[in-house]
């Protein structure tokens, strides 16, 4: 069986258990067609105003942390529009990298090493303090 003729027995199908409630199957084929002659209307009516392009702010999300998601709303809350692009929506250019995100992050790594060397040095100074009590 073709596939135009499994549609038109689905089609059938579907009418002769539709007809038997016709103000269902009336407002089922209307609904869709009034619908569209509204949006006809609209687009008759108003006519169309053409823009320029429009670039918006970068806007840090959540999950960049609480800080940053509200400064970006904040300081962005009029939602300028740009002609040009802002720095950073060129794809595979970072033009504001967070410095401060990458100094706290080698403070820490920093502070990771130095506490293990500590820990390091402070286990060999301890083993060298006891080990003068245990020779006597």
């Amino acid at each position: 069986m073709g596939l135009l003729t499994q549609f038109s027995l689905l089609l059938w199908k579907n009418f002769t258990l539709r007809k038997r409630q016709k103000v269902r199957l009336v407002i089922e084929l209307v609904w869709p067609l009034f619908l569209f002659f509204i949006l006809v209307a609209v687009r008759s009516t108003t006519k169309p105003v053409y823009k320029d392009q429009c670039h918006y702010p970068n806007k840090a999300m959540p999950s960049a942390g609480m800080l940053p998601w509200l400064q970006g709303m904040i300081c962005n809350i009029d939602n300028p529009c740009l002609n040009h692009p802002p720095p950073g929506e060129t794809p595979g250019q970072i033009a504001e990298p967070n410095l401060e995100i990458h100094w706290t992050m080698a403070e820490f790594a920093q502070m990771a090493i130095n506490s293990s060397v500590n820990r390091k040095t402070l286990e060999g100074n301890k083993d060298s303090a006891q080990s003068p009590q245990r020779k006597r």
